[in-house]
């Protein structure tokens, strides 16, 4: 299954700095898109998120449009990271 998105938020480390973080099954890829914006300093982020499934495991594949929220992706952890971005609802 893949989620892709934007985000408003700071950029990280450089400005331009590209995260990828990946561990058994789960993938998340995070870069800005766009210049901050000089009077909040946000960019655009561009994200994507990916968790293998089982293929024999239910769920709703065919719905595009879905909107995915922390609870949905329940096999992502983010508690060691601090972040306004991607993963907050």
């Amino acid at each position: 299954m893949l989620w892709r998105g934007t985000t408003r938020a700071v950029p990280y480390l450089t400005g331009a700095s590209m995260e990828m973080i990946a561990h058994s099954g789960l993938r998340f890829v995070s870069y800005p898109i766009s210049k901050p914006d000089p009077s909040t300093g946000k960019a655009t982020i561009n994200w994507i998120a990916k968790l293998n499934y089982d293929p024999d495991q239910t769920s709703n594949r065919e719905d595009y449009f879905a909107t995915a929220t922390r609870s949905t992706n329940t096999q992502w952890s983010t508690a060691s990271l601090s972040t306004d971005g991607p993963t907050s609802e």
